[in-house]
């Protein structure tokens, strides 16, 4: 049976491992001046003031969309490599006596 601090010790690591997800998008929804003033705000502004422009123009002037082919063709390729790699581990194991 789990205790209080048990209960305790998981919301802790909950709200650690979240974290930096809440301010990786608090950061990324912000204007590059709100990021520059100085004045650190904590408080959210996903939907009073998203800023859009932040996601799109890396694809759009930026290499971002090249790079992103780049990361799926090589983990497409390092996908079917392991699994030829595991089925031929795999009939080899079978035969094995």
């Amino acid at each position: 049976m789990a205790t209080i601090g048990t209960y305790l010790l998981w919301i802790i690591g909950t709200i650690l491992t979240l974290l930096p997800i809440y301010w990786l998008l608090l950061v990324a929804s912000r204007k590059r001046i709100e990021l520059l003033s100085g004045k650190p705000n904590f408080a959210p502004t996903f939907f009073t003031s998203f800023h859009w422009k932040n996601f799109t123009e890396p694809f759009i002037k930026g290499d971002q969309g090249e790079y992103l082919m780049n990361s799926i063709i090589i983990a497409t390729s390092n996908a079917l490599l392991v699994v030829t790699l595991a089925v031929m581990a795999t009939y080899a194991l079978s035969r094995f006596k």
